[in-house]
């Protein structure tokens, strides 16, 4: 019976025009989102857990880029100020569900309108279900980390090739990256000193961090790698 319940939740239907809009009438949700949060053989429904997930809210209405596209294919290109107005338009349908967001118990965390047009919110799982009969809401999908993997791209570029032929693998050899370097405000790379590490890296400041405590530890050889 969960497992047919579960389904039915998952399954979605919607009717799409050619502009992209969407008349909803079923919300599909992410199968990914009812993940039980219970102990080790303990199941706990998602109907009443509290269990905190993060999942993307997807709104009715092609994203600025699926429109451009469109527009190609027609042999024309958006302006910057018809892109603009795409994007303000899809905002506007995106903060006209913030207060119905919050009382589903949702924290918003980001908007997005050029790629995709949708919500990623911070919820309880037991509240997925209001978040789905929201209007205009097409569905509601779980959010995927995704890990670096040099499996394919070594060999697409033939290093394997070249080690073989030449026998230099570059061991032993110091490599300097010189880039304009990570974000250390995106949450991925949080904690403290972040922000005064941020700061000095584009010379805001003029401290020396091997003399400053907050800042020794975010430099030099003890420094966090990436």
């Amino acid at each position: 019976m969960a497992v047919a319940i579960l389904v039915a939740a998952a399954g979605g239907a919607v009717a799409r025009s050619e502009n992209g809009q969407s008349a909803v009438r079923f919300t599909k949700i992410d199968p990914a989102l009812y993940a039980s949060d219970g102990a080790a053989g303990k199941f706990t429904p998602a109907s009443l857990s509290n269990k905190q997930v993060t999942a993307v809210v997807q709104l009715g209405g092609a994203p600025v880029a699926v429109r451009d596209a469109n527009a190609k294919k027609q042999g024309a290109k958006l302006t910057a100020g018809q892109k603009a107005a795409i994007r303000q338009q899809l905002r506007a349908q995106q903060d006209a569900l913030h207060g119905k967001l919050a009382n589903a118990g949702a924290k918003i965390v980001g908007q997005m309108q050029d790629a995709y047009n949708g919500i990623q919110v911070v919820v309880p799982q037991k509240n997925l279900a209001k978040l789905a009969s929201l209007p205009g809401v097409t569905g509601i999908h779980a959010v995927a980390k995704f890990k670096p993997a040099n499996i394919n791209g070594v060999p697409f570029i033939g290093a394997p090739t070249a080690w073989q032929n030449t026998g230099a693998t570059g061991s032993g050899v110091k490599v300097a990256s010189l880039d304009t370097g990570i974000d250390y405000t995106h949450a991925d790379f949080g904690g403290p000193g972040t922000s005064a590490a941020w700061d000095y890296a584009f010379a805001h400041s003029t401290v020396d961090p091997a003399t400053d405590p907050a800042l020794a530890a975010e430099f030099g050889p003890t420094a966090p790698r990436v």
